[in-house]
C-alpha cells in the first residue's frame, strides 16, 4: 500500500468536496458538479492505493475500482455505480455547453459524492489510522 499518496488523494477529495459546496453557494452549478466528480474521483484512487493500483486515467480508475475495491474489500456495488453516474454528470457539466444546470443538480452531485466520501472513509480506516487520514 502507498500510504502516503493515499493521504494525498483523500485530502484533495476532501478539498475538491470543499470547492464543489464554494461553487455550488456561489451559484456556478456546472463547476460544482465538476469538484462532486473530482471529490469522488480522488477518493476512489486513495481507495486503488490500498492495493497498489495507480490508473493513469479517469477510466481505468473506474473500471478499477468497480473490480478491486467493489470486488477485493466488500464494498457494495451501488458505489460502482455511483462513480460512474458522478463522472457522466461531470462530463456534461464540463463538455455540454448548452446544458443549463441548476442548484437542485449541484447540490444532488454534491450530496452524492459526500456520501460517496463517507463510504470509501470507512474503508479507507480499516487500513489507515483516521488522525494519519485526517490530521488535526
Amino acid at each position: 500500500m502507498n500510504r502516503d499518496l493515499a493521504i494525498a488523494e483523500w485530502q484533495r477529495a476532501r478539498d475538491s468536496l470543499g470547492a464543489a459546496a464554494t461553487y455550488e453557494s456561489a451559484g456556478y452549478y456546472a463547476d460544482s458538479i465538476s469538484r462532486a466528480y473530482y471529490a469522488a474521483f480522488h477518493t476512489a484512487k486513495a481507495a486503488l492505493l490500498l492495493d497498489d493500483f495507480e490508473p493513469s486515467t479517469h477510466q481505468g480508475v473506474i473500471s478499477r475500482f468497480g473490480e478491486y475495491v467493489v470486488g477485493t474489500h466488500c464494498v457494495e456495488r451501488e458505489w460502482g455505480r455511483e462513480l460512474n453516474r458522478l463522472e457522466e454528470l461531470r462530463n456534461d457539466a464540463d463538455y455540454e455547453v448548452d446544458m443549463v444546470f441548476g442548484e437542485a443538480d449541484a447540490r444532488d452531485a454534491y450530496q452524492r459524492a459526500a456520501a460517496f466520501l463517507d463510504r470509501m472513509r470507512a474503508l479507507l480506516t480499516d487500513y489507515i489510522p483516521l488522525d494519519e487520514l485526517e490530521p488535526g
